[in-house]
């Protein structure tokens, strides 16, 4: 039997496409698009695990086009959104806000408005609402001093660019806090859109960690982000590399590893400033990387240092299972757990555990 969708506009909105199919089903069929993955590749593991979600009001963040109001991309168009079920209740507060904002002044305001984001986090009161403009226009001014007069209760409000952006309403910084771990992150920069199951799977590699005893070993954390999980698994490891590209973030992270006394390094580049991290053991790896995966040279630097266990999480159960045939060569496959990250969505997030085996 169908589940009956929560959204009005669900077959409009191009984003939540399994509202109809109950949620037990949905987490069956992720489970079961992973494991094909997985034999297509010939690889050798044991079934994965899968841990739920909140089916609804999960996101911490919504991307919202600018049309007539906030509104999210249809196949033929876009349409306005006064409400989304899977955003948080937060979200949904602030959304009300800038629709309020937007009846008000929507004379004023025109195609220099470009894109608003929400965010707002679960387990703290910190909230962002930024407006992306185009600098180019010529009602970029008039445009910054509206949003200047937007009665809100985020802390924050920003205006962006395609080159910069500034605060005009408190920081650009947001905080979370994952497994009691205060975590600080720059509001237009990556960070996991669901709390709840992000601190499941933080958690879920502290378990894997911890079976190895890691006390005296260094922790590689690539495509690192902020700090979700070098800085909330760094206490179990001497000291911590965190390397990712995005410069606000892993200035966060530099922040956060400081806060929290973790010792170690951040490096900003790219992922294959790997070859910039010593080699000595016992060293293990974490590498959460982007839909296309990893960069095939990340995957030889990988290779080649040798981590006794990497800890891959992807978004991507296609491309990780391709690579994971890359590191079949001298990594077993001790196990996979798939994360719910996305309800009602065809999505999801995986962890697997590599360990070495000395070939």
């Amino acid at each position: 039997m169908d589940a009956p969708p929560q959204c009005p506009l669900y077959r409009v909105c191009n984003g939540c496409t399994a509202q109809h199919i109950p949620y037990a089903q949905q987490l069956a069929n992720k489970k079961t698009w992973v494991m094909n993955e997985l034999r297509n590749n010939e690889l050798q593991c044991p079934d994965p695990a899968v841990d739920a979600s909140e089916p609804y009001a999960y996101r911490n963040r919504m991307d919202f086009l600018f049309g007539k109001g906030p509104s999210l991309r249809t196949e033929t168009g876009i349409v306005p959104v006064k409400d989304c079920p899977i955003a948080n209740k937060k979200i949904n507060a602030l959304l009300g806000e800038v629709w309020s904002w937007y009846n008000k002044h929507q004379q004023h305001l025109d195609k220099t408005l470009k894109q608003i984001i929400i965010r707002a986090a679960e387990h703290t009161d910190s909230a962002t609402v930024s407006f992306v403009l185009d600098e180019k226009s010529m009602g970029f001014t008039q445009h910054g001093a509206q949003i200047r007069i937007l009665t809100t209760s985020a802390q924050n409000v920003v205006i962006g660019t395609s080159e910069s952006c500034f605060a005009v309403k408190g920081t650009q910084t947001m905080q979370e806090t994952l497994l009691g771990k205060m975590i600080s992150y720059n509001c237009l920069s990556f960070f996991q859109n669901n709390t709840r199951v992000a601190e499941k799977m933080v958690g879920y590699c502290r378990n894997i960690f911890a079976k190895y005893a890691p006390s005296g070993a260094r922790l590689v954390d690539l495509y690192g982000g902020a700090g979700t999980f070098g800085v909330s698994l760094g206490d179990m490891f001497h000291e911590v590399c965190t390397i990712d590209c995005e410069g606000p973030n892993i200035q966060c992270a530099a922040e956060n590893m400081l806060v929290h006394g973790i010792r170690g390094t951040v490096i900003t580049g790219d992922a294959t400033a790997l070859r910039k991290v010593s080699r000595d053991k016992p060293l293990y790896a974490v590498t959460d990387p982007p839909r296309v995966g990893m960069d095939p040279k990340v995957i030889r630097l990988l290779l080649d240092m040798k981590p006794d266990v990497i800890v891959y999480v992807s978004c991507n159960p296609r491309q990780l299972a391709k690579e994971l045939q890359r590191f079949q060569t001298q990594y077993r496959i001790e196990s996979i757990s798939v994360f719910d990250m996305f309800p009602q969505t065809p999505h999801i997030e995986c962890v697997a555990e590599l360990v070495y085996t000395g070939k």
